[in-house]
């Protein structure tokens, strides 16, 4: 028996999994600008220098302490039910998790050298100490509650410009300083994302071509003479994480069912094996076994895999079949959401049995 079958992943597990993933990945990044930094310290007083590496182990602590929390958050309900509701807390976690990283390892990022050379991230600990000084003098007063908020500001360079807004003395509240504050660092951030434009979206293209993606749209922002702000640079940026975090999910698919389909006698070399139809944005697997059987897969992005066994006849399909799926969630721990049979075609078993049966019926009537 032939037949062709839709399986349909738990996209949310999948998706946590690679929110995880890119999560640890962007510890690497922020590795790797601190190194640039202390390669490059002597353009920078070792006071500036300290001051940058220390905000950028503070958006790694803060990823890091993300991450370990959601990853123990997932395992307590790791083996409840799953009720709707435990499912869209967990995306909720999921993608809180997702934007604080974009946050802190965003476009800017690429720019932070050409903040810290503009003094932006040089004064903190002054500025500190001056509103310290100023509120002991009567001359500003913040509640607790501001105090919470400002320290609360994850962006460095954005706190800083609170506190310099805060010690103008032009602001009346901490709301109007806060405006005001986040005016000037967006329009200083658009200056400098412009400014370092083929860094910011070389690096993007590099991340893509990696991962083996288009890149057409990055492509057509190089060439745009449009200026690169932080909101265009940051839609474009998730958009480039979202790509690769669903490409991760398909790999890491696609190695499950290799993995599985290879533990059921077939044979897999992949530069024969594994063909992507770049137009349909579609990985097409084909494995065989030395009796003629095979098992062709096509896997998709957004969850769904689709297989089709030939050769079989009677129910021999199902020996290799079950213990494969078995093996992707006992195994792999792939979660199969559903299977749907789309066709399936008479084996020749049932094809010879008809037609026994006619002749039969024919001999009996003559």
């Amino acid at each position: 028996m032939s037949h062709r079958v839709t399986v349909s992943l738990d996209v949310a597990a999948a998706e946590c999994q690679g929110i995880c993933d890119r999560a640890s990945d962007s510890l690497h990044r922020i590795d790797e600008v601190i190194a640039d930094i202390r390669a490059n310290a002597t353009r920078f007083s070792g006071r500036e220098v300290n001051g940058y590496i220390a905000s950028l182990e503070d958006s790694k602590s803060e990823i890091l302490n993300r991450l370990k929390d959601f990853e123990s958050f997932l395992g307590e309900i790791k083996n409840r039910s799953g009720t709707p509701e435990e499912r869209v807390r967990i995306m909720e976690r999921a993608r809180e998790l997702n934007r604080t990283v974009r946050e802190l390892t965003g476009p800017k990022l690429d720019i932070l050298p050409e903040m810290i050379h503009e003094q932006l991230f040089a004064n903190m600990e002054r500025y500190q100490e001056e509103l310290r000084q100023a509120g002991r003098e009567k001359r500003f007063s913040m509640t607790e509650e501001d105090t919470r908020r400002l320290s609360g500001i994850q962006d460095i360079g954005l706190r800083e410009c609170v506190y310099r807004e805060l010690l103008s003395g032009d602001q009346a509240s901490f709301d109007a300083a806060l405006e005001s504050a986040r005016t000037k660092y967006r329009e200083k951030t658009d200056r400098l994302l412009e400014k370092n434009r083929e860094k910011v979206l070389g690096r993007m293209k590099t991340e893509l071509v990696r991962h083996g993606l288009d890149t057409s749209r990055v492509d057509s922002m190089l060439k745009d003479a449009g200026p690169l702000t932080e909101e265009s640079a940051m839609e474009l940026s998730g958009s480039v994480d979202e790509s690769i975090r669903d490409e991760m999910m398909r790999k890491k698919a696609i190695g499950m069912i290799i993995g599985a389909i290879r533990k059921r006698g077939f044979v897999f070399d992949p530069r024969q094996c594994i063909r992507i139809d770049r137009a349909k944005n579609v990985v097409n697997i084909a494995v065989k076994r030395t009796d003629g059987r095979q098992v062709t897969f096509e896997v998709y992005l957004d969850g769904r895999f689709m297989y089709h066994f030939e050769g079989y006849e009677g129910m021999a399909c199902t020996r290799d079949e079950n213990p494969f799926l078995e093996t992707l969630e006992k195994v792999y721990g792939m979660k199969i959401a559903a299977r749907h049979v789309d066709w399936e075609n008479p084996d020749r078993l049932q094809n010879r049995k008809m037609q026994t049966m006619k002749q039969g019926t024919r001999h009996d009537n003559g």
